[in-house]
């Protein structure tokens, strides 16, 4: 395998729970995607510091206002990342 992916579910109400996410990095030796139900910033900083390597954001794009959706989820990462640092 090149990788796993976690999927909540299109559209899912509720994202992959982090007690999942981390369940399984602990055991994966390859990149850990993950996504369904990724509509926040929040949501999408519970995955990534539970251990996602990459976040997968998909209804959100359908949305009216998905540009200023996505750039606070990205801009969410980037600081949390910085902090990591």
């Amino acid at each position: 395998m090149h990788f796993i992916y976690l999927e909540g579910g299109s559209g899912a109400s509720t994202p992959v729970p982090p007690e999942m996410i981390r369940a399984v990095k602990q055991y994966a030796e390859v990149p850990l995607l993950v996504g369904g139900g990724i509509r926040t910033k929040e949501s999408a900083l519970a995955a990534a510091t539970a251990g996602a390597d990459i976040i997968v954001t998909g209804n959100i794009v359908e949305t009216k206002d998905s540009n200023q959706k996505v750039a606070e989820i990205i801009n969410g990462l980037k600081k949390a990342s910085r902090r990591i640092e």
